[in-house]
């Protein structure tokens, strides 16, 4: 007797983004080793609950806005930074005649926590994310996303270092 199973030839690998040069890396090493025709690539980012309320766009003449009026502002130029990562990768799939379908969420949290969420709604194949390198003293301190997936994420994750070559 042989019994079959029946699995989905499409992947779907979730790549969380904070837009620093690791995030550059982990999307640039998705498509170096990574992508195939008809996979599914989620490009996620966090804004920040926590935003602070001094908006430093105006330079010397920073003003203090309502935290709502910045966190909608942070969110639209993350979908906007998102959409254009999404773009450029899709372009760059092309050229080495890949075909990828490719979606983008920004919501609104603490990066490690959301992006386990997102597992729980995506149910990714793999879970893509940037180290930024930081030590072990100042991670144990200051938090590690990379760590924080790594140990609560129920999925695969794919830790890009920042010496990572290509």
């Amino acid at each position: 007797m042989t019994a079959t199973v029946e699995s989905s030839s499409t992947r779907r690998i979730l790549v969380a983004t904070d837009y620093a040069d690791c995030s550059i890396r982990a999307l640039d090493w998705v498509a170096d080793h990574l992508a195939q025709n008809d996979d599914e690539i989620i490009l996620l980012h966090a804004v920040p609950e926590d935003l602070p309320l001094i908006d430093v766009e105006y330079g010397e003449l920073s003003v203090v806005a309502s935290e709502n009026s910045l966190r909608e502002r942070a969110f639209q130029q993350a979908e906007k930074n998102l959409g254009e990562w999404a773009q450029t990768f899709v372009e760059a799939m092309k050229k080495k005649k890949i075909n990828v379908n490719v979606k983008t969420e920004v919501d609104y949290g603490s990066a490690g926590p959301l992006i386990v969420s997102k597992c729980e709604k995506y149910d990714p194949t793999l879970v893509v994310v940037g180290s930024h390198g930081k030590s072990t003293i100042s991670g144990l301190i200051m938090g590690s996303v990379s760590s924080y997936c790594l140990h609560h994420a129920q999925r695969p994750v794919l830790v890009v270092n920042q010496t990572c070559s290509h």
